[in-house]
């Protein structure tokens, strides 16, 4: 596998009680430092992967008021839409990015004003001054979205699937700044925290470089990665 992704060099440490690995395809002379930054794109990637969720957003608040700043789609849900509607242009989260939301207002708001969590399992009982994106969700077939505060905003991601409980995915997003902070200081293209459970050791949260995540769609024409 590591030949099939060219990773030459990999570092391995103890912490957290598992192990981090992080990895790449230059050649390191030494095992280099690592050690906290934002990469919106990857930690949205993250929660989708972590809940099976179909989209994720990132809301940032500025002058009292709340908007998306980055989103992200799932590659199947992006080929569903573009299916059904002949183009996958317009989405709930594209939408989405044209909503500005009071401190307090609908769902990101209350979110944002408690730094807490909240959880809706069927965004039809919702009415619109609670939900004002009502419209767009049932437009989608968006049923159940879960948000939280993360890294002074809000971390929206929702599916077009009903779910019983909020899916963990704030352990899965706080790995990911971590991974990402160890490939930042390292120079490492990738970087895996691997978990024990049982005896046996799995990775449980990954992250790639934007850069890396690029050659590798450009090379394969798909998104899979040595991590």
């Amino acid at each position: 596998l590591a030949k099939e992704f060219g990773i030459r060099s990999m570092g391995f440490t103890y912490r957290d009680g598992g192990v981090y690995e992080y990895g790449t395809d230059q050649t390191w002379k030494s095992l280099p430092e690592v050690g906290t930054a934002l990469d919106l794109t990857a930690l949205l990637r993250t929660a989708c992967e972590a809940s099976d969720a179909c989209y994720a957003m990132f809301w940032a608040e500025s002058a009292g008021k709340l908007s998306v700043i980055t989103h992200y789609n799932t590659p199947e849900r992006l080929a569903a839409i573009k299916a059904e509607r002949g183009s996958a242009e317009k989405t709930f989260a594209t939408l989405s990015r044209a909503t500005s939301l009071s401190v307090g207002q609908g769902l990101i708001g209350r979110v944002f004003a408690s730094k807490g969590e909240e959880f809706v399992p069927d965004t039809s009982a919702l009415s619109a001054d609670r939900f004002p994106r009502l419209q767009h969700a049932k437009e989608f077939g968006i049923k159940s979205i879960g948000a939280f505060f993360c890294d002074g905003g809000v971390l929206e991601f929702g599916s077009t699937k009903k779910w019983d409980s909020i899916p963990k995915v704030k352990i899965a997003t706080d790995l990911t700044l971590q991974l990402k902070a160890a490939c930042d200081k390292s120079g490492a293209c990738y970087a895996m925290f691997w978990a024990e459970r049982e005896g046996r050791l799995s990775p449980v949260a990954h992250y790639n470089t934007t850069a890396r995540y690029a050659l590798c769609k450009a090379k394969r024409g798909d998104e899979e990665t040595f991590a």
